[in-house]
């Protein structure tokens, strides 16, 4: 959570409706400026779940936060999800069920975008859930990633706490990101992702959601890890026009300045946001 005072609620209950009912559930807190903080803790105290909440005195971004919760989590299997998300009321029973069936790989199950625009919601379904992706051998699988996520955050279901331990848990280097170098570092490792033909996951896609409110860092970010982890393997994967595109989009990013496509018409603008006080990513 940070500032999901007008959400968290409907999450946390979300989560109370579960069918599964044996976990532990961890709030993990990055220094909200809201109200959060005493909804969860309210929350807490009048619904029987095993539950605590994890704060902090400063922010952290995304992946410091998550990593606060994972790291003091007493689960073998971790699950997690925004602050403004919803669970269905079978989500964690039909996880853990195909977590069974094969547990050396990472589920995926689908999702259904709710609270954004038309042209955000087809965007996001034009990249995620191809069931082709989740067919491929886990070489091919990560040239894809390198292309194109193609993991939807909050559908992405139990995950063993020692994959995190292995691979140095989520990149704090990201701080507005912190799933897409997660799934490129996992599949670089080995791990292959399957799907699960089913809806489990409300994502919300409204303005103050990370992804819906498409900030000037958060772009940033996606910039780097394209230089980090994905120009080379593009390269060598033979997609070397679309490398060539990307590189030219990444760099305006970084020089502060955004290029769309308006039909037939290139628009370069600058950002309107700019960074806050925070550590310079390079």
């Amino acid at each position: 959570t940070y500032n999901s005072s007008v959400t968290i609620i409907e999450t946390l209950d979300s989560i109370a409706k579960q069918s599964f009912k044996d976990f532990e559930l961890i709030i993990a807190d990055d220094c909200s400026q809201d109200n959060t903080v005493d909804l969860v803790n309210d929350w807490l105290e009048k619904n029987e779940i095993n539950g605590c909440i994890v704060d902090s005195d400063v922010n952290t971004g995304v992946p410091g936060n998550a990593n606060r919760g994972i790291k003091v989590s007493s689960s073998e299997l971790l699950f997690l999800i925004a602050g403004d998300d919803i669970l269905l009321p079978n989500a964690l029973e039909v996880y853990y069920k195909y977590y069974n069936i094969n547990p050396d790989v990472l589920w995926m199950a689908r999702c259904k975008c709710f609270g954004g625009s038309e042209e955000t919601m087809k965007k996001l379904d034009d990249m995620l859930c191809k069931e082709s992706f989740f067919e491929l051998d886990n070489r091919s699988q990560y040239e894809e990633l390198c292309y194109l996520n193609r993991i939807c955050a909050p559908s992405l279901g139990l995950v063993k706490k020692s994959i995190f331990c292995e691979i140095g848990f989520y990149d704090e280097r990201y701080r507005m990101l912190e799933d897409y170098p997660f799934n490129i570092k996992v599949s670089k490792k080995g791990y292959c992702f399957r799907l699960i033909d089913e809806v489990l996951v409300m994502y919300r896609q409204s303005g103050n959601s990370i992804c819906g409110n498409q900030s000037k860092e958060f772009q940033k970010n996606c910039a780097i890890i394209f230089f980090k982890l994905r120009f080379l393997t593009l390269l060598k994967s033979g997609k070397v026009v679309y490398a060539l595109k990307q590189l030219i989009l990444e760099l305006a990013v970084l020089l502060g300045y955004r290029i769309t496509k308006d039909g037939k018409k290139i628009r370069i603008k600058k950002y309107s946001k700019t960074l806050d006080n925070r550590p310079k990513l390079i």
